[in-house]
């Protein structure tokens, strides 16, 4: 019997925020470093924020984490709290997406889509 592979989270986030306030959010949570803490953590592996141009009151958060209980531990850290209660404060509505992975899934991406593997 072969091991079972742990699968890593990707986490998507699309927070909509209130008219206006995307500046005063990302200040927020550039000012407390939030993103700076959550990168720290242990089983981090991305906790990038995307600002679109084009849509003024939107805010993306791409996360990716080594496994389930990275994730969860995060969800105890002072700074998760802080960022809820700047949510609660400037965001409209929050727009999750999380997915399971597996570690090697580039690699079958690669062989589907053989115009990819000199980019991957």
């Amino acid at each position: 019997l072969m091991p079972k592979e742990k699968k890593m989270i990707t986490v998507e986030v699309k927070y909509i925020l209130k008219s206006g306030q995307r500046y005063n959010f990302c200040s927020a949570i550039f000012v407390q470093k939030i993103d700076d803490s959550a990168r720290r953590e242990s089983g981090n592996l991305k906790y990038d924020f995307d600002i679109p141009e084009d849509e003024p009151d939107i805010l993306y958060l791409h996360e990716l984490w080594e496994n389930q209980q990275a994730l969860e531990a995060h969800a105890k850290m002072p700074h998760y709290a802080a960022l809820a209660e700047l949510k609660a404060k400037y965001v409209e509505e929050t727009i999750i997406d999380k997915t399971e992975v597996s570690p090697h899934g580039c690699v079958a991406v690669k062989d589907d889509f053989p115009f990819i593997k000199g980019v991957v």
